[in-house]
């Protein structure tokens, strides 16, 4: 008997051509270029709503702490009185951790620490005991490891202790400002929602709650001292920065090989330029990158431009001192945005909106 060989596959075609596996390949390939920017998008969306929520969770907290002390949170930085009286580095931030379900947390912090909190270095606490040898001990390793997550922003690096949420100081690159006859000052200093050595309450924002920033976006260091990141890094310049003016130009005539520090916005802990204060020299999110005076001791940071700075796309997020949160575009007029960093300056200016 004979048997016919039948093909097992009448089409006589066995899988796919390898130009057929090409064309797919670079149809899906096609696909996922146009569909990742959408989905990289979505993401960031998603971490910009989480970045409002915070400043809404310090707005809330802001409020709480002046309803039950009188006043919103104080804050300062390192500094000897007269007298030999130590005052030590303490950020808006710590006092407000109890209205931020962190009660233990605040409970750990030792308020009476000395702070080591210089450029190019990492911030480190000391507690002075004259009855120790050495008279002084390390402090507040917890609080200055411990990340808060009302504190970051998921679209910035994340760093263990690290703040990415700064108040609001003024309009000024310094601390001080012209009636107390400092050497160096600037009709902006201490203008802002928040002094140093002073807590601030609702009645002196005589601009109103609404129209008078009180914290805002900074991005963080990037932690490479070998390397200056102008976006995110601080740099140093020797010349005086005691106005806004002269801060502007130092800071546009800074290089790369300009001396830097990349350890700003390591701790929330202290009360200091380098870690939790911000001010309106620049824009937000200014090309022009912030620099800062340079100088031996200068605990905190020098006098200089520290500027809101986000990695969301075309502003920053801005708290106000009635708890709203507004999307501020880089290009906003800067004299509104000066505006809104001085409580009495009598501009007539907001950002309107609810």
């Amino acid at each position: 008997m004979r048997h016919t060989k039948h093909d097992a596959n009448p089409s006589g075609r066995c899988g796919f051509t390898v130009v057929e596996l090409l064309v797919t390949l670079a149809v899906i390939g096609l696909l996922v270029a146009l569909l990742l920017p959408a989905v990289q998008q979505s993401r960031e969306v998603a971490r910009r709503i989480q970045c409002v929520n915070n400043l809404k969770q310090i707005g809330v907290a802001s409020q709480a702490h002046q309803s039950t002390h009188g006043s919103f949170p104080y804050t300062a930085v390192e500094h000897i009185s007269a007298n030999g009286h130590v005052r030590s580095a303490i950020s808006p931030h710590a006092h407000l951790l109890p209205f931020l379900d962190q009660s233990p947390l605040h409970r750990s912090v030792e308020f009476r620490h000395w702070a080591e909190d210089l450029p190019e270095s990492l911030p480190r606490a000391w507690l002075v005991d004259l009855l120790s040898v050495p008279p002084v001990q390390p402090c507040d390793s917890v609080a200055l490891a411990t990340t808060v997550s009302a504190f970051v922003c998921p679209s910035d690096t994340i760093l263990p202790g690290g703040n990415h949420y700064r108040a609001c100081l003024g309009a000024g690159p310094g601390l001080f400002p012209a009636e107390i006859g400092a050497v160096c000052n600037d009709p902006g200093n201490a203008a802002g929602a928040f002094v140093n050595g002073r807590a601030m309450r609702p009645t002196d924002m005589k601009d109103g709650l609404s129209n008078t920033a009180m914290f805002s976006e900074r991005v963080a260091g990037d932690n490479n001292q070998t390397r200056y990141d102008p976006w995110s890094d601080v740099a140093e310049v020797m010349q005086p920065q005691c106005t806004v003016a002269a801060t502007r130009l130092n800071c546009a005539s800074v290089t790369a090989s300009s001396p830097h520090d990349s350890y700003v916005g390591r701790t929330w802990l202290f009360g200091s330029w380098r870690q939790t204060w911000y001010n309106h020299v620049l824009p937000p999110n200014s090309s022009t990158p912030d620099c800062m005076q340079a100088g031996t001791g200068l605990v905190g940071g020098g006098d200089g431009a520290y500027s809101a700075r986000s990695h969301h796309r075309g502003g920053v997020n801005l708290l106000l001192c009635d708890g709203s949160v507004r999307f501020v575009n880089q290009v906003l007029d800067l004299g509104l945005w000066v505006a809104l960093a001085t409580r009495a300056g009598q501009e007539v200016a907001g950002l309107g909106g609810g």
